[in-house]
């Protein structure tokens, strides 16, 4: 499967805010098995006031496997420029282990 979203804000506050105005994701996901799939999803946040700040920008890797009763998801994501910043600590890294159970 294959997904594309943009969206466009409008809060009503003034351009200076530097609030993000529009977001764009991009994203795949595929299963390789009945019990496998994989998934990446792009995601770009720009401001209103671009000069003021960067780009946000996020990368998603996913593996999820299906064992029946049980689910379990690993993700990882990488940020770049979070909330417009451009100092390096802005950029971000977080892994995810999530688990479902069907009964």
């Amino acid at each position: 499967a294959v997904g594309y979203t943009h969206r466009t804000y409008d809060d009503g506050s003034p351009a200076t805010t530097n609030s993000i105005e529009t977001v764009t994701a991009i994203s795949a996901t595929y299963a390789i098995s009945d019990t496998l799939s994989i998934g990446y999803e792009n995601l770009t946040g720009e401001f209103e006031n671009s000069a003021a700040k960067d780009d946000e920008e996020t990368d998603a890797i996913t593996v999820g496997y299906n064992l029946g009763g049980l689910g379990v998801s690993f993700m990882y994501v990488e940020s770049d420029n979070t909330t417009g910043s451009k100092t390096s600590d802005a950029d971000k890294e977080s892994f995810q282990i999530r688990t479902v159970y069907s009964f």
